[in-house]
């Protein structure tokens, strides 16, 4: 992982209590990260809580409750190994994916407290990975109210994507030699983005993007001219890099 500049994970460690925790496709070890998440003064301790909760938040993965005991963890599936490496790190360290519920409600558990704390999103829009748009974007309405954007997919289509702010630049060029580094052990790679839009900008928004879904003529043309007015002006959060294990 590559998170707000700073680099994390060596190459070739096994993370020997990753099945202790019921985690799969998951096995990065750094005692640097370790450090930062359980201290909230640090000063990397925020930029890993949001990047955290990007993987935990942005995916596909889906729950169902076993038809034999309800009572029993709901089974998670996917049809992308990446995914779940994704999703599986977050929960390792601590922001852990629970469930999407009939409400459209994804569940968060959060293990940095004292005590644990679950936390509900509400699951507004998903603008799906194809191939030709290389990212996936999610809009969430966190538990405070704040409606957040949060997008992945190939740096090359979302560097442009990113705003011209200072802290931008700096963090776009150390992750930058980052994925450099990743692509040239072989991994494959992601970057990771987010922004924050207004009540009132996302109820503009989602008129004309339900306007465009249902056009007769031209629909195709019409969502993407829409979804370019929300895929903007991010701030990035970093990237990480997969082992291919096939």
């Amino acid at each position: 992982m590559s998170i707000a500049g700073v680099t994390y994970g060596q190459n070739n460690s096994d993370c020997e209590d990753a099945w202790d925790k019921e985690v799969t496709n998951f096995n990065m070890v750094d005692s640097e990260l370790d450090k930062a998440i359980k201290y909230k003064i640090n000063p990397q301790y925020e930029n890993i809580q949001r990047f955290l909760y990007h993987l935990a938040l942005c995916h596909t993965v889906l729950t169902c409750n076993n038809p034999k005991d309800e009572s029993i963890k709901p089974i998670i599936s996917s049809s992308s190994p990446d995914e779940l490496a994704l999703m599986n790190a977050a929960k390792y360290y601590g922001i852990r994916f629970i469930e999407r519920n009939q409400y459209n409600e994804l569940i968060i558990e959060n293990d940095h407290h004292q005590q644990s704390q679950l936390y509900k999103f509400e699951l507004l829009n998903i603008i799906e990975y194809n191939s030709d748009r290389k990212r996936m974007t999610i809009i969430v309405k966190a538990p405070h109210g704040e409606i957040k954007v949060l997008c992945k997919g190939a740096d090359s289509v979302l560097v442009p994507l990113l705003s011209d702010a200072w802290e931008n630049q700096e963090i776009k060029n150390q992750t930058m030699e980052d994925l450099c580094d990743y692509a040239k052990d072989g991994y494959r790679t992601l970057m990771f983005c987010e922004r924050t839009i207004s009540q009132s900008f996302y109820t503009s928004w989602v008129y004309k993007y339900e306007q465009a879904r249902t056009a007769i003529n031209h629909k195709a043309l019409k969502i993407s001219n829409v979804v370019s007015e929300i895929e903007r002006d991010f701030s990035l959060l970093g990237a990480t890099a997969i082992e291919d294990k096939i």
